[in-house]
């Protein structure tokens, strides 16, 4: 049997699988960052591979957000080494930028701009966090989280907002993945943001085993609807056919 190399989302930590009735490696990727404004996820990378080196045979990648941008560029360094691939929501966004509608490129850079104009010593604070928990969930939700809950979230904020910055900058076009040839599923959420989705769309059409299904819920589907969702992509991975 293959082992799963679970990677989560950016700030909920490997306990996001918790609920998978599966042995998985999951990874940690939170930790203090002194300047996220120069993160790059190479350490991240390298959890990944030190990983991927521990085990024998193909390993399947399921990843969600942040983990899916790590899931595809493992699979992009590691060919030989990955089976099957499941994300929901990569933040690829540079396949936005290549060949996303021009009005959703557009309102992507202006929901950029009031989040990072804060200073970046005050990336991860309240008002950081705000901007970033209701782009992808709608306005109002970080005002409605407890004070307890959202102090907790800060706990990783700047991590959060390393990765977050790092991946927005992203410009690799869709046309990048297409060497990509592991069966993928891509998942996206009935409510994700317009941008993420056509992030997903376009990585689907680029990518030649790709199949791309929207599911219940929205970016946060694998935690809010963990139930409908991860038993879909796990019958994906343990999928006997070589095809997807």
């Amino acid at each position: 049997m293959s082992t799963i190399l679970a990677l989560h989302s950016s700030g909920i930590g490997p306990k996001q699988w918790r609920t998978v009735p599966e042995p998985v490696l999951a990874p940690d990727f939170i930790y203090e960052l002194s300047d996220p404004a120069r993160f790059t996820p190479e350490r991240d990378l390298a959890t990944c591979e030190a990983l991927l080196n521990s085990v024998e045979g193909p390993v399947h990648l399921l990843g969600h957000s942040y983990g899916g941008y790590l899931a595809l560029h493992l699979a992009r360094r590691h060919p030989h080494r990955i089976g099957r691939i499941a994300v929901h929501d990569p933040v690829l966004w540079g396949c936005l930028r290549s060949d996303g509608p021009p009005e959703l490129v557009a309102a992507f850079e202006a929901v950029l701009e009031p989040i990072f104009t804060v200073p970046p010593d005050r990336w991860g604070g309240p008002e950081w966090m705000q901007g970033f928990v209701d782009f992808w969930n709608g306005p109002g939700t970080w005002a409605g989280i407890p004070g307890r809950r959202q102090r907790k979230m800060m706990q990783a904020g700047t991590k959060v907002a390393g990765e977050v910055s790092y991946c927005c900058r992203d410009q690799e076009p869709a046309s990048a993945w297409s060497g990509v040839l592991h069966p993928t599923l891509i998942t996206c959420g009935e409510t994700t943001p317009p941008p993420e989705v056509a992030v997903c769309e376009a990585l689907a059409r680029s990518l030649p085993r790709a199949r791309l299904e929207r599911v219940p819920g929205g970016h946060m589907a694998p935690v809010t609807h963990h139930f409908e969702l991860l038993p879909r992509m796990l019958a994906f991975l343990r999928a006997c056919s070589a095809s997807p």
